[in-house]
C-alpha cells in the first residue's frame, strides 16, 4: 500500500499541474478585429481543450437574446430564427428543436454561466478563427460588417458560402430618414474598406432624387470585392450589394 500511495503522488503531481496550466493560460477573444474586455468571468481553455466564455458576451456581442432558467439550470440563446438550447452539464443542445451532441458541455464556473464559443457562434452564424502563438479566438460576426444599432436599414448577411458570393446585401427605404441611412450604409461600409472609397459610395447614393429607379447601376471594384449600387425592387428602395468576385 505505501509504494502504490508513493506511485499515486506523482500523477497527483501531473493532473495538478495541468490543471493549474489550464486556469493559468489567458485566453483572448476579439470580434471583428476588436479586443474583448471580459469584467468580471474570463474566457478559459477546459480540460478537453474547448474555450468557454461566459454566456453574457453571447448576448452582447453576437447579438442574441439570452434567458437563463435557474430551476432546469438551462440557457436559451435566440438569434433570428435560430434558437439554442443547453442544459448545463449536458453534452448536447436543442437547436430548432434538433438535438445536437456536443464534444463540450455548458458549465457553472465560479458562479457564472460559461458556454462552448465556437459552437454557439458557428450555430448563429459566426466564424471563429484560433490563434495558438497568441491564445486568441478571433469571431467574425455579419461577415466583419459593424451594423449600427437601431438601424432603419434592411440587410441580409448570407453564409459565406453561397453561390451568388454575396457578402451583404443592402436596402435603403425612400421613405425613411435617408441620411441617417446613408450613415449607417457608411459605417458598414467602413468596416472592411477605405475612407475615400466609401465616401465616394455614399455621395453617389447622396445624389438621389426622385423615385429609386431612375438611379443609374453603379459598381465599384476594391481589391476583390464588387460593390454595386442600383435600384431595388419598387419605386422607394434603393440596393446596395457586397460580393466578392468570381475568379
Amino acid at each position: 500500500m505505501k509504494r502504490a500511495f508513493v506511485l499515486i503522488l506523482p500523477f497527483l503531481a501531473i493532473v495538478f499541474n495541468i490543471s493549474f496550466a489550464w486556469a493559468q493560460t489567458t485566453i483572448k477573444v476579439n470580434v471583428n478585429g476588436e479586443p474583448v474586455s471580459f469584467p468580471d468571468a474570463q474566457p478559459y481553455l477546459n480540460a478537453c481543450n474547448h474555450i468557454l466564455v461566459p454566456v453574457r458576451f453571447v448576448g452582447k456581442f453576437l447579438g442574441a437574446q439570452v434567458n437563463w432558467d435557474g430551476n432546469d439550470k438551462k440557457v436559451t440563446i435566440q438569434r433570428g430564427c435560430t434558437t439554442i438550447i443547453l442544459k448545463i452539464g449536458e453534452n448536447k443542445a436543442v437547436v430548432n428543436s434538433e438535438t445536437l451532441f456536443l464534444e463540450t458541455a455548458a458549465t457553472l464556473h465560479n458562479g457564472r454561466t460559461m458556454v462552448p464559443l465556437r459552437f454557439i457562434c458557428e450555430t448563429l452564424g459566426a466564424g471563429v478563427d484560433w490563434e495558438p502563438q497568441t491564445k486568441t479566438a478571433k469571431v467574425l460576426v455579419n461577415n466583419g460588417y459593424n451594423i449600427p444599432d437601431k438601424t432603419d436599414l434592411t440587410y441580409e448577411i448570407p453564409p459565406a458560402e453561397n453561390p451568388e458570393q454575396t457578402d451583404i446585401g443592402i436596402l435603403i427605404s425612400l421613405e425613411k430618414d435617408l441620411d441617417k441611412q446613408l450613415a449607417d450604409v457608411q459605417a458598414i461600409l467602413f468596416s472592411k474598406f477605405s475612407r475615400e472609397k466609401v465616401r465616394e459610395i455614399v455621395d453617389f447614393l447622396s445624389l438621389k432624387n426622385g423615385p429609386a429607379k431612375d438611379l443609374p447601376i453603379q459598381r465599384w471594384r476594391i481589391g476583390e470585392y464588387i460593390i454595386t449600387a442600383g435600384p431595388g425592387a419598387d419605386t422607394s428602395l434603393i440596393k446596395v450589394t457586397v460580393t466578392k468576385s468570381k475568379k
